[in-house]
C-alpha cells in the first residue's frame, strides 16, 4: 500500500500526461481515448483500495492525510463559472441540468450577473429540490423579471435612467434563493445546507475601487439574495445596490467591506469596522470587470480547472473556434489535414489579426484614460477581460435569441434553453468526466476520515462512502456534506 500511495502521489495531478488537453477530445463527437479511460479507472480503483485500508495503521493514515493535502494543491479544485447575458443566460440552466443529472456538478459554482441567478439557485436548494425545480414549467414561473410592458420600462428609463425597479426584482430573486423555506440565506448557511459553495462577483460603483468576489470565505454573513441583486445591477437595468449581511442576532444590516477581503481567511463572520470599509458602498454588475474571475478563484479556493458557461451577447459572436474543439471535430477531409484550421489558414489568420488589432486599440484607449464613459462606466473591461475557461460551453445564438434578451421565457422557450444547453454540455461531457471522476474519488477518500469524527480540516462531515460508491463514475459532486469550514475540497 505504501508503494501504491507513492504512485498515486505522482500521477494525481492536473492534466497528468496531458489527459486534459482538449485536442484529444476533438476527433469525434462523443467519447475519448480508451487509454485515458483505462487510466482513470485504475486511478479511481487505486484510491478506493487506499480508502479500504484506512484505520489499519495510524502511520499509514497519516501518510494518506498528507497525500490529500498535497493533492489539493497539485490537482486543485474544479469550478463551474456561469456568465451573464440577460435572458441568454437561461442557456446555463441547461448546462447545470446536464451536469446535475450526471452527478458531475462541481461543488464550487461562480456566478456573475444573470449567471449568479442560476448559481444561487443551485447553491440554495438541495438535490431533492433541484430535481423538481430544473424543469421548464417551474423555471418559467420563477423567471419573471421582465414582465413589465415596454412602454413602462422606457418611461422609467427617461425619468430615472434605469429600465426596471430593483424593489420589484428583489422578491423574485429571493424566491429563486429559496426564501420561502430558508429566509435570508447567507453564503455560509447556503454551503451548510447544500454542500455547494457559491461565489458572486460584483463591481464597485466608484471607479477606483477594486471588484469583489463574494463567497463564504470573504463574506460569510452576506445574504445570497442581496449579492445576486447587486451583480445583476447593470447600469441601465437597475440602480447599484447595497449588500446586506445577517448579524448574530438574525437582524439584517448593511455590510461593511472588511479591510482583509482580499485575504478571505482573515475575514471573520460579521467582521468589518467603519474605518475599514464603507457601509454605504454600492455595487453593480460583476461582468463589467470580472465575468470569469479565474485568478481570484485560484487564489481563494485553489481552483485549477474551470468549466465556463459563456452566454454574453458580445462574446459569443466573437468566439470563433478556428480549430476543432471537444465534441466538435473537423467536418471535412481538408480540415483533418496537418493544420486543421477551420475555413483554411488564410481566413483564420485574418480573423486573428482583426481581433488582436481591435483589442490593441481598446487597451491603448484604456491605458491613456481617454476611453469615453457611458452611464459613468468604463465599458472596456467587457471586451478586454478573459472570458474563457479550461472548458468553455457556448450555445449557438440566433437573432431570435438576441431579441429575447430582455424577455421572460415561456415554458416552450425555456424548454429550448434547457435542451440546447444540455446538448452543448454533452459535447464536453467525456472531457469533464475524465477529471471529475478522479475528483469524486479524492472527495470520497477525504470523507472516509470523518464517519462521525473530525475530518482532515477539523470539520464534521457525513459518513465515509463505500468502495462501490467511490468507484462509481458519478459519485461525490452535488452530495450534501455539512461542514463548518472545510478548506480541503476537490
Amino acid at each position: 500500500m505504501e508503494a501504491l500511495l507513492g504512485a498515486l502521489g505522482t500521477c494525481v495531478r492536473k492534466s497528468f500526461s496531458g489527459i486534459d488537453n482538449e485536442a484529444l477530445y476533438a476527433h469525434c463527437h462523443a467519447g475519448t481515448k480508451l487509454l485515458i479511460e483505462k487510466y482513470v479507472d485504475e486511478v479511481v480503483a487505486s484510491l478506493a483500495e487506499v480508502q479500504s485500508h484506512l484505520g489499519s495503521d495510524p502511520l499509514f493514515d497519516e501518510r494518506v492525510r498528507s497525500f490529500l493535502h498535497r493533492s489539493q494543491r497539485i490537482f486543485g479544485r474544479t469550478c463551474l463559472a456561469l456568465s451573464g447575458g440577460g435572458g441568454l443566460a437561461n442557456f446555463s440552466w441547461g448546462v447545470a441540468r446536464a451536469l446535475f443529472e450526471q452527478r458531475l456538478l462541481p461543488s464550487l459554482i461562480c456566478g456573475t450577473s444573470a449567471g449568479a441567478v442560476v448559481g444561487a439557485t443551485l447553491c440554495t436548494h438541495t438535490d431533492q429540490e433541484l430535481v423538481e425545480l430544473l424543469t421548464a414549467s417551474q423555471l418559467s414561473q420563477l423567471l419573471t423579471s421582465f414582465e413589465e410592458p415596454r412602454w413602462v420600462t422606457i418611461r422609467r428609463f427617461l425619468t430615472s435612467g434605469t429600465l426596471y425597479d430593483a424593489a420589484q426584482w428583489k422578491p423574485k430573486i429571493e424566491a429563486l434563493c429559496n426564501q420561502a423555506r430558508h429566509p435570508d440565506l447567507t453564503f455560509q448557511e447556503a454551503f451548510e445546507l447544500t454542500g455547494r459553495e457559491l461565489c458572486v462577483t460584483v463591481t464597485a460603483r466608484r471607479r477606483h475601487e477594486p471588484p469583489l468576489v463574494l463567497s463564504r470565505l470573504s463574506a460569510p454573513d452576506v445574504t445570497v439574495a442581496s449579492a445576486v441583486l447587486a451583480t445583476v445591477a447593470m447600469p441601465f437595468l437597475i440602480p447599484a445596490q447595497r449588500l446586506v449581511c445577517k448579524a448574530s442576532d438574525g437582524r439584517l444590516r448593511p455590510w461593511v467591506v472588511p479591510s482583509s477581503t482580499e485575504a478571505p481567511n482573515a475575514a471573520a463572520p460579521g467582521s468589518g469596522s467603519p474605518g475599514s470599509g464603507s457601509a454605504g458602498a454600492e455595487w453593480r454588475d460583476g461582468s463589467i470587470v470580472h465575468d470569469t474571475p479565474r485568478e481570484q478563484l485560484a487564489q481563494h479556493f485553489g481552483v485549477s480547472f474551470t468549466v465556463a458557461s459563456q452566454c454574453n451577447p458580445h462574446v459569443v459572436p466573437l468566439f470563433i473556434a478556428l480549430r476543432p474543439t471537444a465534441g466538435k471535430p473537423a467536418i471535412s477531409r481538408l480540415q483533418r489535414g496537418r493544420s486543421e484550421w477551420r475555413g483554411g489558414f488564410a481566413l483564420s489568420a485574418v480573423l486573428v489579426l482583426l481581433l488582436s488589432d481591435a483589442k490593441k486599440w481598446l487597451t491603448l484607449l484604456r491605458e491613456l484614460q481617454i476611453m469615453p464613459l457611458i452611464l459613468d462606466t468604463d465599458w472596456s473591461g467587457l471586451f478586454l477581460q478573459d472570458f474563457m475557461g479550461d472548458v468553455t460551453i457556448i450555445p449557438p445564438l440566433g437573432l431570435k435569441d438576441y431579441a429575447r434578451m430582455l424577455s421572460d421565457p415561456t415554458p416552450a422557450i425555456m424548454q429550448r434553453y434547457l435542451d440546447v444547453g444540455q446538448r452543448e454540455t454533452w459535447r464536453k461531457m467525456p472531457m469533464l468526466a475524465t477529471r471529475l471522476r478522479i475528483a469524486h474519488a479524492l472527495q470520497a477518500l477525504q470523507a472516509a476520515f470523518s464517519d462521525g469524527t473530525d475530518d482532515l480540516t477539523g470539520a464534521r462531515s457525513t459518513r465515509a462512502p463505500s468502495q462501490a460508491e467511490a468507484l462509481s463514475p458519478g459519485y461525490g459532486v452535488g452530495t450534501p456534506m455539512k461542514r463548518r469550514d472545510s478548506k480541503l475540497c476537490f
